[in-house]
């Protein structure tokens, strides 16, 4: 059975990851990103952070002294102008970015949005060489064990952690990918248990890797079925 037909989904936020295959380790050293006062109070440091918020009328949010508020809003006026509607981050797109958040932020959110949206910029670049290396390296789709498949997840979930963290920081990733990457993780430990996928609280819809984790345990179950027989 081919991956492609076992990890396939539509569209999504980032590039599709059309079939998980071994690759290439990648030495990513985790590094922290300073700009900015997190939504999360594990991240919120000194005087800043408890400071009053403004939220501006597309969902960006500043402090009271001016510094920006690091949250899902951000990623999400980042997506709108990169992708389009198309997932194209073209010069053109990426200049209308950095006009628009000029005009929006005061000077000091600004400056700590463009050091944010420059990490953001290489972290794409880099998944999408990342997936073009797992992309180059795979065969003719060939019958697994869904085992070799959950393994595969299972590693490509870890690698995009740890580029996430790579590039964008601890402080960042955890706030935009956070809850996405916990609930990659209890997908894994469910599907290596044999057991019950967990229930998302939330709609997760546009996360094409819990949909691959639900695809692998209908064909997980289905093996069980089978051998039952």
């Amino acid at each position: 059975m081919s991956l492609l037909v076992i990890l396939s989904f539509p569209g999504t936020p980032e590039p599709a990851v059309a079939r998980l295959t071994p690759s290439r380790s990648v030495e990513i050293v985790p590094v922290r990103f300073g700009p900015g006062v997190f939504t999360s109070s594990s991240f919120n440091t000194g005087p800043a952070s408890a400071s009053p918020k403004i939220t501006h009328s597309d969902g960006l949010v500043t402090t009271s002294d001016q510094r920006l508020v690091v949250n899902i809003a951000l990623r999400k006026v980042f997506d709108d102008f990169l992708r389009d509607g198309m997932r194209d981050e073209s010069p053109a797109n990426v200049d209308r970015l950095y006009a628009y958040l000029k005009a929006a932020l005061p000077a000091p959110a600004y400056s700590e949005a463009v050091k944010i949206l420059d990490s953001y910029l290489t972290y794409t670049s880099a998944y999408n060489r990342l997936l073009s290396q797992r992309s180059a390296t795979s065969g003719s789709p060939e019958e697994l064990p869904v085992s070799a498949y959950i393994d595969e997840f299972d590693a490509w979930v870890s690698q995009l952690a740890a580029l996430r963290e790579s590039m964008l920081g601890a402080d960042v990733a955890g706030t935009w990918f956070g809850e996405e990457q916990t609930r990659h993780r209890q997908a894994v430990a469910a599907l290596r248990a044999g057991g019950a996928m967990p229930q998302p609280a939330e709609d997760v819809g546009k996360d094409p890797l819990h949909q691959v984790a639900e695809n692998l345990h209908v064909l997980q179950q289905a093996g069980v079925m089978q051998r039952a027989r």
